[in-house]
Formats: structure tokens, C-alpha cells, sequence
């Protein structure tokens, strides 16, 4: 999977207020290596309804994961994992 820094990425972010662990994909920038910034032209972060480990312009370093997805398969997903102080 190539990744661009001029294009949209799909990144995984934490759900931390779900009883049970749950991802949301979610739109990134590659700023550089495994370096993301998160961005929300969406307006799909509610805080309300889920709220997201990092939140919208975060700056959040990632790495592949397996995640159980769809139909109860491991898949690799591009998971952020901690914040980035600018």
C-alpha cells in the first residue's frame, strides 16, 4: 500500500468512550516516515458519540496493526498509536 503526503490517507484512531475496543477510520496527511496528521473534513468527530484517543489536527505517529474487521478477520491497519508534540 503506498502512501502519499499530497493525498488523503486512512488511518485507525481509538474510540475510548466504547465498552469494547472499536476504531474509527479516519482522514490523515503523511507529514513524513510514520508521521500523520489527523484532519476531519468530514465533521465526523462528535465527541459526544465517539470520542477519539487523538483528536482532529493531532500530529500522531502509527504503525500496522491486526485488527479483527469485517466478518471477524485479522487485517493490517494503519493505527495511531501516540500523540506528537509539535
Amino acid at each position: 500500500m503506498a502512501l502519499s503526503t499530497d493525498k488523503k490517507n486512512i488511518i485507525y484512531v481509538k474510540i475510548i468512550n466504547e465498552p469494547v475496543p472499536a476504531w474509527e477510520p479516519v482522514n490523515a496527511i503523511l507529514i513524513k516516515d510514520n508521521i500523520y496528521r489527523i484532519i476531519d473534513d468530514n465533521d465526523s468527530y462528535h465527541s459526544i458519540y465517539n470520542k477519539w484517543e487523538f483528536s482532529p489536527n493531532s500530529l500522531v505517529k502509527c504503525e500496522l496493526k491486526e485488527l479483527i474487521g469485517i466478518e471477524n478477520k485479522k487485517n493490517a491497519y494503519l493505527v495511531a498509536i501516540e500523540l506528537i508534540n509539535e
